[in-house]
């Protein structure tokens, strides 16, 4: 719920994924109705999540596997405020073998080992760094040309 909530209020682009897909989203994303609780997402437990349709849609679990339904720990969200899920390492909550140590923006993102995954001693690719390249230098690879 959180994190639905998070992303109608923050304008998320993937919104349009979901949004008249879920009963009441519409009204609440257009703030044609200003109660959340009017949506159809309903936490049933701390595992469980409960969505009420607009309509029957055949496809709609390929749609929870979108980003746009991850939970969103409210209480790290909370912490952060506007910081929440910026490129800052300590704006994002962890839960992966790997942390972000940093970005660089058209250029590089660095990895470190997350010490608190609970698989820690079996992750053996560390540190990892992921280059960016630019389309026309993946042109030349494709090509064959460099």
């Amino acid at each position: 719920m959180t994190g639905i909530k998070y992303a109608v209020d923050n304008k998320s682009q993937a919104i349009d994924l979901i949004q008249n897909s879920i009963k009441g989203l519409t009204d609440y994303f257009t703030g044609a109705d200003s109660d959340f609780s009017k949506v159809g997402v309903k936490a049933i437990d701390d595992q469980t999540v409960e969505y009420t349709l607009s309509r029957p849609e055949p496809y709609w679990n390929s749609k929870t596997t979108n980003s746009i339904l991850f939970p969103v720990n409210e209480e790290f969200l909370n912490s952060k405020g506007k910081d929440f899920g910026t490129l800052s390492p300590d704006s994002i909550l962890y839960s992966g073998p790997y942390l972000l140590k940093d970005f660089t923006s058209k250029s590089s993102i660095e990895y470190v080992k997350n010490p608190h995954y609970y698989d820690h001693d079996k992750v053996s690719i560390h540190p990892s760094t992921s280059y960016i390249c630019p389309s026309w230098r993946q042109d030349l690879w494709r090509s064959s040309r460099f």
